[in-house]
């Protein structure tokens, strides 16, 4: 159970980190939408 815990945290850690970037453009293209409206 120990190891699967670990195995989860690394992975989240890991799709976190590609996720990042994707998310602050997709809140800079909001933004940006909300102002021009």
């Amino acid at each position: 159970m120990e190891g699967l815990k670990q195995f989860i945290a690394d992975n989240l850690s890991e799709v976190l980190e590609r996720a990042v970037p994707y998310l602050i453009i997709l809140a800079v293209a909001l933004a940006l939408w909300m102002v021009w409206r």
